[in-house]
């Protein structure tokens, strides 16, 4: 019975830590893909594109 009931609440806390893991590289991966759509990003390419002063 006591081994039952660990096995089920390992297989639950594997699902649960996967499942976190799956979904933050998802976010991850879209991320990537969609930057342009993220306001935060684009203010920071505006920004460092009108002060480069670098002469190469």
């Amino acid at each position: 019975m006591l081994y039952t009931l660990v096995v089920i609440l390992a297989v639950l806390g594997a699902a649960y830590f996967l499942t976190g893991s799956i979904s933050l590289r998802a976010r991850d991966k879209h991320a990537i893909r969609h930057y342009d759509d993220d306001a935060y990003a684009q203010q920071t390419m505006n920004h460092l594109s009108h002060h480069n002063h670098n002469p190469f």
